[in-house]
């Protein structure tokens, strides 16, 4: 028994001791947390903030097991995991325990890092372990690893940037499942079967073991393994032999031990056997007067958890239409209580924007007609907010292949003052955009410095430098400028004048970083960056994706979406003719 005392008391005092911490203290600590399930704020931040200055020194154990703990803890601030993808990549030969590297693999994909490379980079040192894997008595590795590609996955798609990479490594992991798959728990079967169902990949072979293991075990399911299974069945798996008697087995358990059904697995059960269009009212109806007569579930209930209420209910909303059913009847009833429930708990979070992403595939929405639009929505101004709320959560990376936005009721019966506030601020975002171009010449002599990019040195031309005051980045330069436009400022020559000896010879970062405390203390962060290069030579292809990643590290925010490209200016003015490289940035 953890006396909760002793753990307060821990949290104060460990901060001031951090600095006394080795590598493998530090790992246990964060270890020892998760165990612990123990997530106090102002303790993470703190060790959050002392992680990037260790990681240096960090063997790759010990950045797994901090990643993974507290990725497991649910800690949000996404810098942290970005300084860990840094360090992974910078040297991925390192982690040759699969153990280790999936820990990586898990935390980084439940954070939905984006970096350039990061994820064909991840794929690509697991595969290459994959034989390593089969040969070991490790098939457990195999499902975690599976687990987490089938994320990695799911947000490379949703990014439009769907790789070949994640399904190779689908297929490793197959064969090792199709040649150990018997040898698996409940648990890992169970977490397979979503897995497999996630990346879309049936194959009977593979499946059987896994479905006749479920099936043996049936009367020791528990509510987040029905969950796993029916999703899993409904992406890809309905076409399996016992599928049927399997879904009538789930649907019996699942009433039994519905009493320990949380949000997030009764929700998922539901969107499962919705997708695999089984209208299942009596197992619908257990779970809807669990969620409505249940309302201790909302006291601690996080956003995400109140977007999974929301699709629950207009399941049970659905089922509620079903006619010259009393059930139908008392449904519907239900569903009127858990809005009731779902509008109390949202007003003591305080949420400004009560929205979020669910899930319905083509079939659950024919099941229960999810998706109906009015001929005349009477609220267009919605329309436009649900336009840009879905770009902000691509932005922010939290779309998903299917999703909706799905808004509380109150904004759909007409009160729009909260929607009205949102969407000026969301329209005070998008009017403030400026543009900053730059055009640097000159020959590499001994007082011009390099062509620099970024902070990316450009290799291979020994006869092309700049002549400017500072280092001359082309890139950070007119980002520079677009930015002091946008937030109503003056030009980069007015703050940062080359006539001025402070900034003679400095690397073009600091007038960024200066102009983003401004932005930033005037109320305004970077959103969108998008830069374009004319230059006719040297070519810069091999080097983008390093200038891409070296803007958004001098950005330092991994919220804002940033792009570089290059074009020439087909041999017309002084970049067409090689004297000169512009950058247009906006």
């Amino acid at each position: 028994v953890v006396h909760e005392k002793m753990l307060a008391r821990l949290s104060e005092v460990i901060p001031g001791r951090l600095r006394f911490f080795g590598p493998l203290e530090l790992s246990m600590l964060c270890s020892g947390l998760m165990k612990l399930r123990y997530h106090n704020e102002k303790l993470l931040r703190r060790i959050a903030d002392e992680v990037p200055h260790r990681l240096p020194v960090l063997e790759p154990s010990h950045i797994s097991q901090i990643g993974y703990a507290f990725s497991a803890l649910g800690y949000k601030d996404q810098m942290l995991y970005v300084d860990i993808a840094d360090d992974v990549m910078r040297r991925i030969e390192d982690f040759t325990n699969p153990v280790e590297l999936v820990q990586v693999v898990k935390a980084l994909a439940k954070a939905e890092v984006v970096i350039p490379g990061l994820w064909e980079c991840l794929v690509e040192a697991a595969t290459s372990q994959w034989e390593e894997i089969i040969k070991g008595d490790i098939p457990s590795v195999a499902v975690q690893y599976l687990t987490a590609v089938a994320s990695i996955d799911g947000n490379l798609v949703a990014r439009g940037h769907p790789s070949a990479n994640t399904q190779d490594f689908a297929s490793a992991m197959c064969t090792v499942l199709l040649e150990k798959g018997d040898r698996l728990d409940l648990s890992l079967a169970a977490r397979a079967i979503g897995s497999l169902g996630k990346l879309h990949r049936y194959n009977e072979e593979v499946w059987s073991p896994l479905l006749e293991n479920v099936m043996n075990n049936i009367d020791h399911l528990q509510p987040d393994q029905i969950s796993q299974v029916s999703l899993g069945l409904a992406s890809a798996g309905r076409g399996h032999p016992i599928a049927t008697p399997l879904l009538a087995g789930l649907s019996a358990r699942a009433i039994t031990i519905v009493d320990d059904y949380d949000v997030w697995c009764a929700a998922n059960t539901m969107q499962g056997f919705a997708g695999l269009d089984k209208r299942d009212v009596k197992l619908f109806g257990a779970l809807a007067k669990h969620l409505a007569k249940n309302d201790k579930l909302l006291e601690d209930a996080t956003p995400q958890d109140i977007f999974l209420y929301i699709m629950a209910n207009l399941v049970i909303s659905k089922i509620s239409a079903f006619e010259g059913q009393a059930l139908g009847m008392a449904l519907g009833a239900l569903s009127v209580e858990i809005e009731g429930l779902l509008r109390r708990r949202i007003e003591e979070l305080g949420q400004e924007t009560t929205y979020g992403i669910v899930e319905f595939d083509d079939d659950a929405e024919d099941a229960f007609d999810i998706a109906d639009e009015p001929e005349e929505d009477p609220l267009e101004d919605l329309v436009v907010r649900d336009e840009l709320l879905i770009s902000n959560a691509r932005r922010d990376g939290r779309a998903t292949e299917a999703e909706q936005i799905i808004f509380p009721a109150a904004c759909r019966r007409g009160e729009r003052s909260d929607c009205a506030e949102q969407l000026a601020a969301v329209r005070k975002i998008c009017d403030t955009i400026g543009q900053g171009i730059e055009a640097w010449f000159g020959r590499r002599t001994a007082e011009n410095g390099p062509f620099i990019l970024a902070g990316v040195e450009v290799p291979d031309c020994p006869s092309i430098g700049v002549v400017a005051h500072s280092d001359g980045d082309v890139i950070f330069h007119s980002v520079t400028d677009a930015i002091l436009g946008s937030i109503g400022l003056r030009d980069i020559g007015q703050y940062y004048p080359d006539t001025d000896p402070e900034w003679k010879g400095q690397s073009s970062d600091k007038f960024l970083h200066d102009t983003l405390k401004r932005a930033s203390d005037m109320g305004f962060r970077v959103v969108s960056v998008d830069v374009t290069l004319v230059l006719e030579r040297p070519k810069v292809g091999k080097i983008m994706p390093a200038v891409v990643q070296g803007l958004r590290q001098a950005i330092g925010d991994h919220r804002a979406s940033v792009n570089v490209k290059a074009r020439t200016s087909e041999k017309l003015n002084a970049a067409g003719e090689g004297k000169s490289v512009e950058a247009h940035a906006v």
